[in-house]
């Protein structure tokens, strides 16, 4: 009986998802868009709905339309010895963090359309933090 109920249930799930026809749809993006670089080495997309872009010629904000250009340098992190460097992470409360190729935190302040460097003792309930892809 068993058997049978998850047989049902995988064959109601398949035929729900194959009768689903909607198309799929990608958008290309390159420097002829204004993107700084065609090799990204990260992206994320914050609570905003911005999408970032790290490139090693800087880092790009994409409003849907558009490329804004910040000058925050990324290494590509696949290099052995720059494991660390060409981050983009959002927070849970969406707040985009990079850590370009200074090695040094940063915060976007999206009301002054800046980034503010961050020290380990700007987080006092923090006794250690990891950075990991």
């Amino acid at each position: 009986m068993k058997f049978l109920s998850i047989y049902i249930l995988s064959l109601a799930f398949l035929l729900s998802v194959r009768g689903n026809n909607t198309p799929i749809r990608f958008h290309t993006l390159s420097i002829s868009n204004g993107l700084s670089q065609n090799s990204v080495i990260d992206i994320v997309q914050d609570s905003t709905g911005y999408i970032w872009f790290a490139t090693q010629d800087g880092l790009n904000r994409y409003d849907g339309h558009q490329f804004k250009y910040y000058e925050k340098y990324f290494w590509d992190y696949t290099q052995p010895k720059k494991i660390l460097l060409g981050s983009l992470m959002v927070d849970s409360h969406g707040a985009l963090w990079i850590l370009s190729d200074t090695g040094i935190l940063e915060h976007y302040v999206a009301e002054i359309d800046t980034f503010e460097p961050k020290k380990v003792s700007d987080f006092p309930k923090i006794k250690l933090c990891f950075f990991q892809n």
